[in-house]
């Protein structure tokens, strides 16, 4: 659980030009924890931004607290926290089983344990009969679920999902939705969703 709270966020990003435009400017709010929340926007308003802010993946002037402890004053392995985005890096030279178990892997958890964690993950978001494949071999919406369980095999207290059912089909996003919702309850995970489609954030929030 967390509650994520941000003070008077600024993110300005310098452009090729050798101006500065502004991506963010003094925002401020507080998320609650153990929830969904939708994040809405067109592109280029922010949204992006605002996860890699709480990720600390770029520099901005403000505070982000993590249930009152600012972000910046814990070490990056223990903030607990996971980001998917569709531009994230999977070993083309690994197949998915090993890429989900990867990060499980470098924290020395026993094999049985993350062989389990795996099986269970595949199997809720339907893609266990891609374990054995490699990256080239799947679609882009089969990436997508990939990562998305990637994201969210450890149980991450904080759950950023950046536009994560751009490459779903119908079935595929549906499925994933009530997962999701599922897993809040379960985990008490606080999950950041952001989207321009208002059906699908109508659906999960």
């Amino acid at each position: 659980m967390a509650i994520v709270k941000v003070e008077n966020l600024t993110v300005i990003y310098l452009g090729k030009d050798g101006q500065q435009y502004p991506a963010l400017t003094d925002f401020s709010c507080i998320f609650d924890e153990n929830c969904i929340i939708g994040i809405l926007g067109e592109s280029g308003s922010g949204k992006t931004t605002l996860f890699k802010s709480i990720c600390n993946l770029l520099h901005y002037d403000g505070q982000i607290f993590f249930d009152g402890v600012r972000t910046t004053d814990i070490k990056p392995k223990d903030r607990n926290l996971s980001y998917f985005t569709q531009e994230m890096f999977m070993f083309e030279h690994m197949i998915v089983y090993d890429i989900l178990a990867y990060s499980l892997k470098r924290e020395k958890i026993k094999p049985q344990d993350i062989d389990k964690m795996i099986k269970e993950i595949s199997s809720d978001f339907g893609i266990t009969a891609l374990l054995t494949r490699k990256p080239k071999q799947l679609s882009a919406g089969q990436k997508q679920l990939v990562l998305m369980a990637k994201s969210l095999i450890k149980k991450p207290a904080i759950c950023c999902l950046d536009e994560p059912f751009s490459n779903l089909d119908v079935i595929s996003k549906n499925t994933i939705i009530k997962y999701l919702i599922e897993y809040m309850k379960n985990n008490k995970t606080t999950i950041f969703i952001t989207s321009h489609n208002f059906d699908d954030i109508s659906k999960i929030c």
